[in-house]
């Protein structure tokens, strides 16, 4: 008799659940991710613990962040599956690239032409990249820089460098101006997100408004969503947030230059990242 037991009830399934978890680090950006509603995914990710009488996950109201055991189990099944991907292909696996939320398609064709026309594209947050790169879940990622010492042994590259503007409501009283300059900025408050998805990149970003004598008060937004946040700007005159200049600016809304901006680095980090 198998002396396994509930680990016989364990499928890859489970595991892909979980993994996904890991990468998104929330159950509603997995379940969104993986097509399937928050309530099952919960129940599978349940399922999982239970089965492995361990808890992988601690439980907040800004996400799900791996336990040690949650970590010691990634770095296991991450490259198990990733190789039984390969073992089923035909051809050479296509490289699985972590992507962080909000690139867009020219940049993401930056990354293909990189990495070759097979490239797959998850979506994993600049601060979990390199854990995904680590375990062999992934092949490479998308990161927004600084990059943190332990990149330095790493391949990577720098894909982008963007000046940073503003997003603003149209009826905002900055939305006339050409530039921005910071001291215009007092009084508005700053459209934010959950620092846990890109540490280094938050606190350059902030450490940078600081310096130029502006200290906002920060909305959180997080999970967002494109027309969450453009209605959050919209409805509001004294809100802003910072971003490239868009392909597109959504109804309703201004993009402005902004004096002495911050920069947003885009790197490519794994082994397929050719410097």
């Amino acid at each position: 008799m198998s002396g396994f037991g509930r680990l016989d009830q364990v499928s890859l399934l489970h595991l892909r659940y979980f993994l996904t978890v890991m990468d998104e680090g929330t159950v509603r950006a997995a379940a969104d991710r993986l097509g399937i509603s928050q309530p099952s995914l919960s129940q599978q990710l349940g399922k999982l613990e239970h089965r492995l009488g361990v808890r992988l996950f601690e439980r907040s109201s800004t996400g799900m962040e791996p336990t040690a055991l949650g970590r010691q189990l990634a770095g296991i099944v991450g490259p198990t599956l990733h190789a039984m991907r390969t073992l089923s292909s035909d051809d050479a696996s296509p490289a699985q690239v972590g992507v962080p939320r909000g690139l867009d398609a020219d940049l993401l064709q930056d990354v293909r032409d990189q990495l070759g026309p097979r490239t797959e594209f998850v979506r994993i947050d600049s601060a979990r990249a390199l854990t995904a790169i680590g375990s062999g879940r992934i092949n490479a990622a998308a990161v927004r820089g600084p990059l943190p010492p332990e990149a330095a042994g790493i391949p990577h590259v720098l894909l982008a460098r963007h000046p940073m503007g503003v997003l603003l409501s149209r009826h905002n009283p900055l939305a006339t101006a050409s530039t921005v300059r910071w001291r215009e900025l007092d009084g508005q408050r700053l459209l934010w997100f959950n620092e846990d998805r890109a540490t280094l990149f938050a606190k350059a970003l902030l450490d940078h408004c600081r310096r130029h004598g502006w200290t906002p008060e920060l909305v959180r937004l997080d999970p967002g969503g494109s027309q969450l946040i453009d209605d959050a700007l919209r409805n509001a005159n004294d809100l802003v947030a910072l971003r490239p200049v868009p392909s597109h600016v959504p109804a309703g809304l201004v993009w402005c230059s902004l004096e002495e901006p911050p920069i947003e680095r885009l790197y490519l980090v794994g082994a397929a990242a050719r410097s």
